[in-house]
């Protein structure tokens, strides 16, 4: 096999990197650490203000605090919001963080999580991460590609087919030639 999987972008990178910065420590921290805490098991600390929790994140196997901006050394914790070490920390959980505010599972399952397993592919994910599965498929498409000698491609450099996740409401797949009769374009079929 020579199915290869291309790392991302550093663009795509820093996009991911500046979305889940925002969407994880100003005001949205608790979505990021449930997240990251269903999809790796990590425990979760709050960063504590007396009884008030300022921020929230979560422990690697190592100790080590991260939050959205990824691994955070434990002296700059606090910067965003304006504390200073030492630092008090307190043992959260899913049910504490929910209590103060809603969070709905879109916003967990898609909008963090998936996003935060494609910028950090290497740690130890407790599903599947997507880039993984495209692999298997790649490399099961290869073998049939191989087998009935049918390769797909792109017909334009801007315009490559893509994979995406299923959504639960594809009936197959549909082909048309084009105009020559001599490539055919794919697609999936969206139905009842």
């Amino acid at each position: 096999m020579s199915t290869s999987i291309k790392p991302l972008a550093p663009e795509a990178k820093e996009f991911l990197r500046n979305f889940l910065g925002g969407a994880g420590v100003h005001g949205r921290c608790f979505v990021f650490t449930i997240a990251m805490n269903r999809g790796l098991g990590w425990p979760m600390v709050g960063l504590m203000c007396k009884e008030e929790i300022y921020h929230v994140g979560l422990r690697d196997p190592k100790g080590i605090f991260w939050d959205a901006r990824g691994p955070v050394d434990e002296k700059e914790i606090g910067d965003p919001f304006g504390t200073k070490p030492p630092h008090c920390f307190r043992p959260m959980t899913e049910e504490d963080l929910l209590a103060i505010t809603p969070i709905s599972e879109a916003e967990i399952n898609y909008i963090v999580l998936k996003k935060a397993q494609a910028l950090w592919p290497n740690l130890l994910w407790r599903k599947e991460p997507l880039k993984d599965r495209v692999r298997a498929f790649a490399e099961d498409l290869e073998k049939i590609s191989r087998k009935h000698k049918l390769w797909i491609f792109g017909v334009y450099p801007t315009a490559l087919p893509a994979i995406a996740e299923g959504e639960g409401d594809e009936i197959g797949y549909e082909a048309s030639p084009d105009i020559t009769g001599l490539n055919f374009f794919i697609n999936r079929k969206i139905g009842p």
